[in-house]
């Protein structure tokens, strides 16, 4: 499985980036400009498929130090893929994870506001906000769902 296409909006100075990377990829560039930055979003991406973001999230130290600039109101992903198996169609059965997590205040406390994995891209369809199902964590608690 090849990353196909990455976009990402407000996580730490990738304010609103995408990115189709190669089968070799070389990051380079001055200080500052979100070199390290996008290696941790490929880090969350990697604990977020193991069930351990609250974790991630904890340690970074809520949401404040991983949302733009501090500011933003939450971070948005989404990662197209190859299909794990090379004799797959990449157009028909390419993979699309989506994520987005939206903070609640100013503090620690976050919402898993969307995340779906779908054999196509779907983030341009709409998903009515009566049946989406909505994490709420705050600093220290475990997470609890809602469905509405």
């Amino acid at each position: 499985m090849q990353i196909q296409k990455l976009d990402v909006e407000g996580y730490r100075s990738l304010r609103k980036v995408t990115w189709q990377p190669g089968a070799l990829n070389v990051i380079i560039g001055p200080n500052g400009t979100g070199k390290s930055n996008l290696l941790r979003l490929l880090e969350l991406l990697a604990t977020s498929a193991k069930g351990r973001l609250g974790k991630y999230i904890q340690d970074a130290g809520g949401m404040d130090p991983l949302v733009w600039d501090g500011i933003a109101e939450g971070i948005r992903i989404a990662v197209k893929t190859s299909p794990v198996e090379p004799e797959r169609d990449a157009m028909r059965d390419s993979l699309t994870y989506e994520l987005e997590l939206q903070r609640i205040g100013k503090g620690s406390a976050y919402r898993i506001g969307r995340e779906l994995l779908a054999k196509k891209t779907v983030h341009s369809l709409p998903i009515p906000r009566s049946a989406s199902p909505s994490m709420s964590v705050a600093g220290g608690q475990k997470p609890t769902l809602n469905v509405r």
